[in-house]
Parts: structure tokens; sequence; C-alpha cells
């Protein structure tokens, strides 16, 4: 016991042991909140409302903005067509006698069956 106990101080070149313990207690903090922080973000990443889910509804998003788009113009057409048949007496005519078969007194309809509307590729016209 003839050597005094010293305590060395940071920065005088030897260990310091204060800081030994800290470290050696924060090395296992560090790793242990590391990986908390990786199974977090992974777990928010790869779960059910991370990229994955993410990629579905923006390709979800895509297919309704294509649809929209499509009943837009569907709209615009049907649009078109009720604006024709409440303004042009032509038009009315012409549904009639396409849609309900209609015919003037005194004319003669001529249904023609098997003509190019009823034509496909199951149905080819009768050869001669």
């Amino acid at each position: 016991m003839g050597q005094a106990m010293h305590r060395s101080t940071p920065g005088s070149g030897q260990f310091y042991r204060g800081a030994q313990g800290g470290r050696r207690l924060q090395r296992p903090a560090v790793i242990i909140a590391g990986a908390i922080a990786a199974i977090a973000i992974g777990g928010a990443l790869l779960g059910d409302h991370g990229i994955p889910a993410f990629i579905k509804l923006r390709t979800e998003r895509q297919a309704l903005e294509a649809d929209v788009e499509s009943l837009k113009n569907r709209e615009a057409s049907l649009a078109a067509d009720i604006e024709a048949l409440a303004s042009d007496p032509e038009t009315v005519e012409r549904v009639a006698r396409e849609r309900y078969r209609w015919h003037k007194p005194g004319e003669t309809v001529i249904e023609v069956i098997g003509g190019p509307e009823n034509e496909t590729a199951d149905n080819p016209p009768p050869s001669p």
C-alpha cells in the first residue's frame, strides 16, 4: 500500500475509468436501440401500411383514374345523344326505326337476317 491510488483525468494520456464504465454501458444500449429502430423501420416499411401497401394503393388509384376518365367520356357521349334526341327530329326517327323497328304507315320493312352487324368469327356470312 505504499503506492497512492491515482486517478487519471481525460486528456492526460491515461485511460479514464469514468469513460470506460460509460462506454461499456453505452455500447449495448446503442446496439439494442439500433436493433429496435431497425425492427421499427422494417415494420413500417414492410408492414400493412408500408411500401407494398403503398404500391398496391398507387396501382388501384391509377386504375380508378382511368375508370373516371372513361366514365367522363361516356358521360359526354350520352350528353351529346340526349341533346340530339331533344333537338333533332331526324335523330329521334332514326333511333325509333333502329331500336324499336318502327315504320311509317304504308312502308314495307325488310329485315335482313345475318347482315353485316350479325357477322362474327363464330358466325361468318354464308358461302354462295
